[in-house]
């Protein structure tokens, strides 16, 4: 029974990470620029859709985690939350890395489409990163 709370519990922190953070990358991605919506779906459906996709990262990467080596409770609900954590680094670096070229070479005047804001290729890189991080270090995590 425990362990079914703390899957739901994980799932719903991963899925309001997933939602909520959004706005924060974008406000990065424009930095000091004006932001131009055109299609509100970015706004309405996308964070919806990320909060799912973290959700299923969340359940894939407890899975791949669990296989890899069992921990206690304990120490699994640490791992998860170092994993949101690593995630959100990731995705810092990705979108400095990426927002880093565009916004220099824009004028300061003009606005930025934030529909073409590319969350599905910086989520998924800092998913990907992370799990792949996260499954070499749970391989030597000490019992």
């Amino acid at each position: 029974m425990v362990k079914a709370y703390f899957l739901v519990g994980f799932a719903f922190v991963f899925a309001l990470f997933g939602y909520f953070s959004l706005d924060i990358l974008v406000s990065q991605y424009l930095g000091d620029h004006q932001g131009a919506i055109i299609d509100l779906r970015a706004f309405i459906i996308l964070p919806l859709t990320l909060a799912v996709e973290y959700v299923i990262y969340f359940m894939v990467s407890y899975f791949l985690f669990d296989k890899v080596k069992p921990l206690t409770l304990k120490q699994d609900s640490f791992f998860q939350m170092l994993s949101l954590i690593i995630n959100a680094v990731f995705l810092f670096i990705f979108v400095s890395l990426y927002s880093r070229g565009l916004r220099d070479s824009v004028a300061d005047g003009v606005a930025l489409r934030v529909d073409d804001f590319p969350a599905t290729k910086i989520y998924l890189s800092s998913m990907i990163a992370s799990l792949l991080l996260l499954l070499g270090a749970r391989k030597f995590w000490r019992q």
